[in-house]
């Protein structure tokens, strides 16, 4: 009975061992677990930023000296400032029309004949009436002198005979204009007379403009006022006459004054050329030469940003040789081992016939021949570098080494690296295509031209063209 309880005190105090060090242990196990819950995540964020990015491939283009244009564009139609709308002056009928659209006429030349007879009639009837005029004034001299006729019926009949001749120049004038004729030298545009119609004065007959007249008439913004002067270049672009065709001009007027509504100034653009291809009422667009700079620095227009409004780019920094370009950025070529991604293995250069011949006779060979050729094919492509026996030991041996990231870089990934550095420049002219640069960059500098919107100072990338 005695024994029994010794037993059940050992028991009971071993359970209370056992649970006074679970509690121990749990709380030495705990501290790491709270600990960590503490970490502030900062350090979590540091670690994973330490981490190496890979380098981003970008285009490069270098700043050489060159000739660079400030070229405004606008739209424009095209119109003739000599232009008229020729007008019957009397009524008749018109019995001849020669002013066709499309004709050239000089000026004088008859467009159209018209026939009146009553215009004929008064024509005569005057000159019967200067005929009498002239008789009576001639009777009623020798009496003047005599004292006869009074010295007021004398200047009457000189009076009346002076209108006559008066209204004779009048009727032979409306004669003269049954004939309508051209006002100017130029092309029939429209012709609105038609034979057989009774026209009446003042009704439109034809008309008219002279092609060596055609301008375009662009606004250009006050602020170029600087730049504008009579004589600039420019060249006119329009689909109908063809894209390869250039045409030229001048700018042979400017507006005094200034357009306060939308704050531009009226340029006229003329001497166009060739006018043989060119219409009134084409569309054209206008490129405005308004300075022209040669051997000054030159940044591709693509590799500008812009922050705060000042011009910036992301300009290469490294080693010698670091931002050299990796010409070979394509995996099927570098897997396949052929120059534009063809295999170059021997079964791909069989012909048909042979490759036939080589598949019976893999059919043929027993188990132990295929395994002989695993073999020696497996040896010979772990020479070349690809997959065989040692492939895998090979691959760990030169991953971090200098062979690895120098085979890396062959293929068009990251090496050695190039830097990139954010550069705020001072700009000068610019056009479509470049972007003067006054200050900040020199010549020979190597920027950015495409990748460049999430790039950041310090970033690594790879150069994977070179303009």
């Amino acid at each position: 009975m005695r024994a029994e309880r010794l037993i059940w005190r050992g028991g009971v105090l071993g359970l209370v061992w056992m649970a006074m060090f679970g509690s121990l242990m749990g709380c030495h196990r705990g501290e790491p677990a709270a600990a960590a819950k503490n970490q502030p995540t900062g350090e979590k964020k540091d670690w994973r930023s330490r981490r190496k990015k890979p380098a981003k491939p970008v285009h490069a283009a270098e700043i050489r000296k060159g000739e660079i244009e400030a070229i405004l564009s606008g739209t424009a139609t095209l119109e003739a400032e000599d232009r008229v709308t020729i007008l019957a002056q009397v009524k008749g009928l018109a019995v001849r029309v020669f002013g066709l659209e499309g004709r050239f006429f000089r000026k004088g030349s008859v467009l159209a004949q018209l026939s009146n007879p009553y215009l004929q009639i008064a024509d005569e009837q005057v000159g019967a009436d200067i005929e009498k005029a002239k008789v009576d004034l001639k009777r009623n001299l020798p009496l003047s002198k005599r004292g006869y006729v009074s010295r007021e019926t004398e200047e009457l009949l000189a009076f009346q005979l002076l209108q006559k001749q008066i209204q004779r120049k009048q009727t032979q004038e409306d004669l003269r204009n049954l004939k309508i004729t051209a006002t100017i030298s130029g092309i029939v545009t429209k012709q609105i007379l038609r034979r057989g119609t009774w026209v009446l004065p003042n009704a439109e007959a034809f008309m008219m403009e002279d092609p060596r007249s055609l301008v375009a008439n662009i606004a250009v913004p006050e602020k170029y006022l600087s730049y504008l002067k009579t004589g600039l270049e420019a060249a006119l672009g329009s689909e109908a006459v063809g894209l390869n065709t250039q045409i030229t001009g001048r700018v042979v007027r400017i507006s005094p004054t200034v357009d306060a509504k939308t704050g531009t100034i009226q340029v006229i653009i003329g001497q166009l050329s060739p006018l043989e291809k060119l219409r009134s009422g084409m569309y054209v667009t206008v490129r405005l030469v308004l300075e022209r700079r040669k051997d000054v620095p030159l940044v591709p227009k693509q590799a500008v940003l812009y922050e705060n409004n000042r011009p910036v780019v992301y300009r290469l920094i490294g080693e010698s040789g670091d931002c050299e370009v990796n010409l070979t950025d394509k995996p099927s070529s570098a897997k396949s081992g052929g120059k534009d991604g063809q295999k170059k293995g021997r079964f791909s250069r069989m012909t048909p016939e042979e490759r036939a011949k080589m598949r019976e006779r893999l059919a043929s060979m027993t188990p132990e021949e295929r395994a002989k050729m695993r073999e020696r094919w497996g040896k010979k492509k772990g020479q070349r570098g690809e997959a065989g026996k040692d492939r895998t030991r090979r691959w760990k041996a030169d991953r971090g080494g200098k062979r690895w990231g120098k085979n890396k870089g062959q293929r068009g990934e990251a090496g050695l690296g190039c830097r990139v550095e954010k550069v705020t420049f001072d700009k000068g002219l610019e056009n479509e295509r470049a972007v003067e640069v006054v200050g900040g960059l020199r010549e020979g500098d190597r920027v950015v031209t495409l990748g460049q919107e999430d790039l950041q100072k310090g970033n690594l990338v790879r150069v994977v063209k070179l303009d």
